[in-house]
């Protein structure tokens, strides 16, 4: 966003959102705030633009190798499980998690 001086003593604030085109051409309510708010909105919201998940729950939940440091096994997201909470709490390790 960006600030532009309203009068000599005040500042209205802007604040805007980048949709893509192919994404705004598949789904066009994305490009108006009223498709991005409202309680009706919020199952298409969470289908879109899915949470990131820790390397941790990720190993956890969703892994179908439960992210074994057997080369031969490996899932395509995660080399190996983490090392320690520091690393399980990580959403992306260069080299060894791709969240």
């Amino acid at each position: 966003g960006y600030a532009e001086p309203a009068s000599s003593l005040e500042v209205v604030g802007k604040l805007g959102i980048y949709v893509p085109r192919f994404t705004a051409t598949k789904n066009p309510s994305l490009t108006s705030l009223l498709g991005l708010s409202g309680e009706s909105n919020r199952a298409q919201l969470a289908r879109t633009f899915k949470r990131p998940t820790t390397w941790g729950n990720y190993c956890s939940e969703f892994s179908p190798t439960s992210c074994s440091d057997d080369r031969d096994e490996y899932d395509g997201v995660a080399t190996r499980r983490p090392a320690d909470k520091a690393e399980s709490a990580k959403y992306y390790s260069e080299g060894a998690f791709r969240g």
